[in-house]
């Protein structure tokens, strides 16, 4: 273990943050650690890490560019995944004028405006490794892209460009969260095939406009590879659906007072799925989640929500109970299937500590005897998760 990598990495932090102030830019520095534990004592993961954030402005001017710099650095110390990994998250280019914005560069990008199940995150492909049970910020994979916005008052045209994709990870044979049964495990598997630039690329528009009562609507279209984790049986292999898709989206949010309403549709053509015979399958498939959040005047936050999927015909509901006590945020996710057995379940809470640290803990309870659901494949893999930051 190159402990000493990890270590040169947070004193690069402490020497950016000095060198930040000579040059008038922002630096936010996280150092952390990252520990979760599953079944029969499994370690699913326990990583030591530090995140660095770099933002300049050059001018005071409205329409001067700017730079945002972001880097990520972490050693895995559980022995199934051990070694050390350090990332760029982010380097990008950013002006704004009247009515235009530019951001070029590699960059994460958020569509969905729900919880739980992000269905409009197409931009980014993600790292599977813990399906959809670790936060979001750290499973998007950030791609290179060109993000162009033309801005007419209320209304906004945005396009982007990936001019090479960037291939999703999957689990490991034999992983915690590996969304394959026992039973496939001596069939070989085959990796995503390597990309090549201006060939592999992924392009798309979203148009937004506010309206004057409060509703933000977003049209979306979208060519992409495959997001979703598919593998089907080809030559006695295994190999994961990478085909390129089509998706169209459409996505709103509208408040009034302590009431959101939010909602986002999803339809791609030709998506690949997984056939009972491991056979290539593919049907287009709707998706949709619409929700409402409500925030009573005690700041208890309540929030719903109705998910369903054309393909599997599975349905399903959601809640979230959000509230602050003091130096603590509490949390609890229920999700359940309505014509299926998922049941998934996440009380967490977070402690805010002196000195801009904080300690979050949570546990994932995931049920599904039956296999009908999204998470049959990970019944009985409950996890117990605790992490550690200090923010300066």
């Amino acid at each position: 273990m190159k402990i000493q990598l990890l270590l040169s990495c947070v004193l690069f932090g402490f020497s950016l943050s000095l060198f930040a102030k000579d040059m008038d830019a922002r630096v936010d520095n996280e150092l952390g650690f990252r520990y979760a534990q599953g079944a029969s004592s499994t370690v699913v993961r326990s990583k030591p890490y530090i995140k660095s954030h770099l933002f300049k402005k050059f001018g005071e001017d409205f329409e001067a560019p700017a730079i945002d710099i972001a880097f990520k650095a972490e050693q895995r110390l559980n022995e199934s995944n051990q070694g050390e990994q350090v990332e760029l998250r982010s380097f990008r280019f950013l002006q704004k004028g009247e009515y235009y914005a530019l951001d070029w560069g590699l960059k994460n990008i958020s569509w969905s405006e729900t919880f739980g199940f992000n269905i409009l995150d197409l931009v980014n492909p993600r790292d599977w490794s813990d399906y959809v049970f670790e936060d979001l910020s750290w499973v998007q994979l950030p791609v290179w892209a060109l993000k162009n916005s033309l801005i007419f008052g209320s209304f906004k045209l945005q396009a982007i460009y990936v001019p090479r994709a960037r291939n999703a990870i999957l689990p490991k044979e034999g992983a915690y969260y590996d969304p394959l049964p026992s039973s496939l495990a001596l069939l070989k598997r085959e990796d995503f095939s390597k990309k090549q630039i201006f060939k592999d690329d992924e392009k798309g528009i979203r148009l937004e406009y506010l309206f004057d009562f409060g509703l933000d609507l977003s049209l979306i279209a979208y060519e992409h590879f495959n997001r979703s984790p598919t593998y089907y049986l080809e030559s006695g292999r295994l190999k994961p659906a990478d085909n390129k898709l089509q998706s169209y989206a459409m996505s709103f949010t509208y408040a009034n007072g302590g009431m959101v309403l939010r909602g986002d549709t999803l339809k791609t053509l030709k998506q690949p799925y997984f056939s009972t015979d491991l056979s290539y399958a593919e049907k287009d498939e709707l998706q949709g989640i619409y929700g409402l959040d409500y925030t009573f005047e005690n700041q208890l936050i309540l929030g719903a929500q109705y998910q369903f999927s054309q393909i599997s015909g599975y349905q399903w509901g959601a809640l979230q109970l959000k509230k602050t006590i003091e130096d603590f945020d509490l949390q609890c996710l229920i999700f359940w299937g309505i014509n299926n057995d998922d049941r998934w379940a996440r009380p967490e809470v977070t402690w805010h500590l002196p000195y801009n640290m904080s300690l979050r803990g949570y546990y994932d309870y995931i049920q599904n005897n039956k296999g009908q659901g999204v998470l049959g494949p990970f019944h009985n893999k409950n996890t117990f998760a605790l992490n550690w930051n200090w923010l300066f």
